[in-house]
């Protein structure tokens, strides 16, 4: 691929701690430049974007990372996460007031898509309400562990991260 098609996308990375979002601009106007800007990405995720990862290897650090952003809009992803992150260490009861803050938080976003007259496949704030909302049953039944490793399963074969 040629080296403006991959650098142009967008032209900027970030890192993106809790709370804050920190832009770091590239340049891919010319081979040097190109090979620079990629120097600083390697670098910005060694130092920092692979440290945060080795940190968020357990759910109970990504709660802790995480457990005190506002439970709204923009952060619904991440309190969504922070739900099934208390579920799958054991807090149902926690976990499940992050889920239906996230459920809420995506219905009010879904609304706002259709009030835009946005076509009901592309709304996807109201599918992540409704997936959610299927979590919270699984969760009155008891199955909410194995509808998560259902899900986590799904996502490996979506992303082909396994075999076969």
């Amino acid at each position: 691929m040629p080296r403006r098609d991959f650098l142009s996308y967008g032209r900027q990375v970030y890192f993106e701690p809790p709370g804050e979002r920190s832009w770091l601009p590239w340049s891919g106007a010319d081979d040097a430049q190109a090979f620079d800007s990629m120097r600083q990405v390697v670098e910005q995720f060694r130092t920092g974007g692979m440290t945060f990862f080795e940190r968020m290897a357990q759910p109970l650090a990504f709660v802790d990372e995480y457990k005190d952003l506002p439970l709204d809009i923009p952060y619904t992803h991440e309190v969504s996460r922070v739900g099934c992150s208390l579920l799958c260490a054991g807090g149902v009861t926690g976990g499940r007031v992050y889920i239906e803050r996230a459920v809420a938080a995506f219905q009010q976003d879904g609304a706002k898509f259709r009030a835009d007259g946005t076509p009901d496949k592309d709304n996807w704030p109201e599918r992540y309400a409704a997936d959610l909302s299927t979590l919270l049953a699984a969760i009155d039944n008891g199955t909410h562990l194995d509808l998560l490793d259902r899900w986590y399963r799904e996502s490996l074969a979506t992303f082909k991260l396994t075999e076969g």
